[in-house]
């Protein structure tokens, strides 16, 4: 009866066997079952009982595929290492990588010396990288704090300089770009009245300074605009939530006691929230711009540099846009007061500019050096690789007389090298910890509360190289 082939063949189909051994196999089988189906017709079954007989026993126990699959595994999978296979990618390739960590433990002197030279490239830039981050790619530890700016003067020369308070006062009521002006000094002031007088960090500040850089006291207030920075005010300051811990011992009763500060008394207004720096200097007690001495002394002298203020652009607004205007008020002032100086100026960077300043050149050229170190290690794994490929010529010439092709040896390769680079970036991860741990040990601290640490970005850029 015809089709008996056809139906053998469909059941052959999900074993994907070599050609030459499916034809074999459905010649046997088709004559087996035509064979069958004339005994059963003689026994006097009708046609379709006869063929669904001989079917059946044809499928009798777990069926014709599975047990054939069995008996034909070794021909369907030769174990022939490197050569060129049918079954899944998935497969192949878990047998790829099994393969490469066996010849990657026969070398131990290569693998080791591969892996620690990787260790100490991908490291290194690790390190560096994790400091670059923390100094010029992340935004500074204040809300918002890519509109925040610095106002420097210029000199006749050029050189950075503070500008006058009365010129301060004109740009801070005269400009429409800035959302805020406020004036900064950084100072030690004496603090005295306890059992040893001591030295702490003064920041003169005006009494918008906390509205510009978007902070509110964890604890009493911070400074009341139109009220605290005015001559004849009453004497308060705001501390640090560290120095409230470190100096004052986090006294429950510390808020509304008063503070010898450079001989004055002044009342502890409010406490700062715990982890909040401003950048430019690490401050310990925030004072009224106004009590800071030399402003006292001599307030309206236009010819005296006294403030670097701290500006808020307003939204909208762009650097360029507010740089232009403070250029221009402070060129109308030099002509309208040329006894102070012709020829004043300022510029207008963002905060994280003027805190890194001449830092972040040094940095870029630090982190070339060590992309150089990185390069170096990767030619010499490189050529560690080749002299190790060299040396193997015979093994791939075997393989490829047992029927590898090319491709299929590339592949091999690729995974054992794979392996190796996954190793080494393994270890540079933990190199890279290592040395900026190192780094922070010895290198002055970062200011302002800016920290190096090895975070997600950081992983991810050691990842990519």
């Amino acid at each position: 009866m015809a089709g008996w082939k056809d139906e053998v063949r469909r059941r052959l189909q999900s074993l994907r066997l070599r050609p030459e051994r499916e034809v074999e196999i459905v010649e046997e089988l088709s004559q087996h079952l035509e064979d069958r189906y004339e005994a059963l017709r003689a026994e006097g079954l009708a046609e379709p009982e006869a063929r669904q007989a001989a079917l059946a026993e044809l499928d009798r126990g777990e069926g014709l595929a599975p047990q054939l699959a069995e008996v034909e595994k070794p021909a369907r999978e030769p174990l022939t290492p490197g050569a060129a296979g049918r079954g899944s990618l998935i497969v192949d390739l878990l047998r790829d990588l099994r393969y490469g960590v066996r010849m990657l433990r026969a070398a131990p002197s290569f693998t080791a010396i591969a892996i620690l030279t990787l260790a100490l490239g991908i490291g290194a830039n690790a390190a560096i990288f994790s400091v670059l981050n923390a100094v010029l790619l992340e935004p500074l530890p204040l809300p918002d704090s890519g509109r925040l700016g610095y106002v420097m003067g210029k000199a006749k020369d050029g050189s950075p300089a503070y500008i006058s308070y009365p010129d301060f006062e004109d740009l801070r009521h005269e400009a429409k770009t800035f959302d805020g002006l406020s004036g900064f000094v950084g100072q030690s002031v004496n603090l005295t009245g306890r059992s040893e007088p001591m030295r702490v960090r003064g920041g003169f500040v005006s009494d918008n300074f906390f509205r510009i850089v978007r902070t509110e006291a964890a604890q009493g207030r911070v400074f009341l605009p139109g009220v605290d920075d005015k001559p004849g005010a009453d004497l308060v300051c705001v501390v640090q939530h560290e120095t409230w811990k470190s100096v004052f011992g986090g006294d429950p009763a510390f808020l509304g006691s008063k503070l010898i500060l450079n001989n004055e008394p002044y009342t502890v207004a409010g406490i700062l929230p715990e982890g909040f720096h401003f950048p430019m200097d690490e401050i310990e007690v925030w004072i009224p711009y106004h009590k800071w001495p030399p402003l006292r002394d001599d307030m309206n002298n236009r010819t005296q540099p006294m403030v670097a203020p701290v500006a808020r652009l307003k939204q909208g607004v762009s650097f360029e846009e507010a740089r232009a205007e403070a250029e221009a008020i402070m060129a109308r002032l030099a002509a309208t007061y040329p006894e102070a100086g012709a020829g004043r100026s300022v510029t207008l960077q963002t905060l994280q500019e003027a805190l890194v300043g001449d830092s972040r050149p040094m940095l870029l050229v630090l982190f070339g050096a060590v992309a150089c170190v990185l390069l170096i290690a990767c030619g010499n794994v490189a050529s560690l690789l080749l002299a190790r490929g060299a040396a193997r010529s015979r093994e791939f010439a075997t393989r490829t007389a047992l029927g590898a092709s090319k491709s299929r040896l590339v592949r091999q390769i690729l995974a054992e090298t794979g392996l190796l680079w996954l190793a080494g970036g393994a270890a540079g991860v933990g190199t890279g910890i290592w040395m900026l741990a190192g780094l922070i040990a010895m290198a002055p601290p970062l200011p302002g509360g800016i920290s190096a640490r090895f975070d997600l970005k950081a992983f991810a850029f050691t990842l990519g190289i």
